[in-house]
């Protein structure tokens, strides 16, 4: 499981512990009910404009049914870790994280079932294409994979031993993973086969994410900012950034999007065939635990 801690996943901390944005350009933030909770906040997702759910450690999952203005706890049933969780339909949920560990919710949250995977290794992201097809890729090359949604699960090989920390997939064939030293992998088959395309760099990827099958956006340790605009055969770098760590990437449109880590990156300027020629640094203040007052 990645931990969330101190400057370099200050993004997470302030993104997942229930901070909104109070204007348009993301300048200034404040705390949602509840507050900082001491356990560190790994993943959110949103179902829809009302509801969205947050995993973290410990076991921790959080609900929110107002649009994030408030969140409330939920009983997952394990102190295990959890570090990515996904809404599959309007009552299905489904978390994964430490030793292996997969959590599935049919009610909303409101119970969950822990479903047997072929693995102990933690498991760090997860994504679904539609309600029945899913994957979850992990440390030491883990890669696990569903077609019941979620109910089993069972292993592809990835043909590395390095830990994998984000996924993304355009549809059930076309998935991308990104890893330590640089690791990508890609499949055009669902992941019975991953090829490993060169990414340029030997810094961990710490995210990944498909705009269209042929765009794809990745970031990591050391303001790696990587573009790929086929599909992920080959990777240029964006305007990087030394002495940043990114943990998170996320587009709405080639041009507009946040990269986060210990700072805040808004592209301003590029075209889609280029390299994005300018970029916003956002301020934020520190945020050393997610247990602050």
């Amino acid at each position: 499981m990645k931990a969330l801690g101190f400057f370099p996943l200050l993004i997470c901390s302030l993104l997942i512990t229930g901070i909104t944005v109070k204007t348009s350009v993301a300048q200034h933030w404040e705390y949602v009910n509840p507050s900082p909770s001491g356990n560190n906040l790994l993943d959110i997702r949103f179902s829809d404009a009302s509801t969205g759910f947050i995993c973290g450690e410990y076991g921790t999952v959080l609900k929110s049914t107002d649009g994030g203005a408030s969140f409330s706890n939920l009983v997952s049933g394990t102190t295990n870790g959890l570090s990515s969780i996904v809404s599959i339909s309007s009552q299905t949920i489904i978390a994964a994280g430490d030793f292996g560990n997969i959590l599935k919710s049919t009610d909303r949250g409101d119970h969950w079932v822990e479903i047997q995977t072929s693995t102990d290794h933690a498991l760090n992201s997860l994504v679904f294409t539609d309600q029945l097809n899913g994957w979850a890729a992990g440390s030491l090359g883990t890669i696990q994979h569903t077609t019941n949604g979620g109910n089993s699960w069972s292993s592809q090989s990835s043909g590395t031993s390095f830990d994998l920390h984000g996924i993304s997939f355009t549809d059930q064939n076309n998935g991308l993973i990104v890893g330590d030293y640089g690791t990508i992998l890609k499949t055009e088959d669902g992941g019975l086969h991953w090829d490993s395309p060169v990414s340029g760099t030997n810094c961990n990827l710490e995210s990944v994410q498909f705009l269209s099958p042929s765009l794809a956006y990745a970031a990591g340790m050391n303001g790696i900012f990587l573009k790929t605009i086929d599909g992920g055969n080959t990777w240029t770098n964006q305007v990087p950034t030394p002495y940043t760590y990114f943990n998170s990437v996320y587009f709405t449109d080639e041009l507009s999007g946040f990269i986060a880590g210990n700072s805040i990156l808004k592209p301003l300027t590029g075209d889609k065939h280029g390299i994005l020629s300018s970029k916003e640094v956002i301020q934020v203040s520190p945020v050393f635990n997610s247990g602050i007052p």
